[in-house]
């Protein structure tokens, strides 16, 4: 709000959590998840490589043992972690924006602990989340 961008939108009758903040919030969530869908797929992908690189292993027996090891609870799992860590990005890096007041030296200030507020949270959280479904 350093040059009252929230108030003139709040002015022109337009809410700021409709115009701003909702749409990064689905777009942080969407994106989140796509990238860990992304790189679990690429993960995989290296792991083919390796192992036929290391080992005689054929793609047969590499995706055979996948299926064996890999579970729905691990998928499951992986997705709701990565709507839970985008969600939590997107409202704790928004809340501390909005949190800028008065002058510009704050936005940068903001930006740092809004991310390390986000890493700290997603830590927690992937802590609490591992422990309710694997423990």
């Amino acid at each position: 709000m350093v040059a009252h961008e929230i108030e003139a939108i709040e002015v022109m009758g337009i809410s700021p959590v409709h115009f701003i903040i909702a749409p990064r919030i689905i777009a942080v969530t969407i994106a989140v998840m796509v990238l860990s869908v992304y790189f679990n797929l690429v993960a995989m992908v290296g792991g083919l490589v390796v192992s036929t690189l290391i080992t005689t292993a054929k793609f047969s027996v590499f995706l055979h043992n996948l299926a064996i090891s890999l579970t729905l609870t691990d998928v499951s799992v992986s997705l709701l972690k990565s709507l839970v860590f985008g969600l939590i990005i997107s409202l704790v890096c928004s809340y501390n924006g909005l949190s800028v007041k008065f002058s510009s030296t704050e936005v940068p200030q903001a930006a740092t602990r809004g991310v390390v507020n986000s890493i700290l949270s997603c830590f927690i959280i992937n802590f609490v989340i591992t422990l309710l479904f694997y423990l």
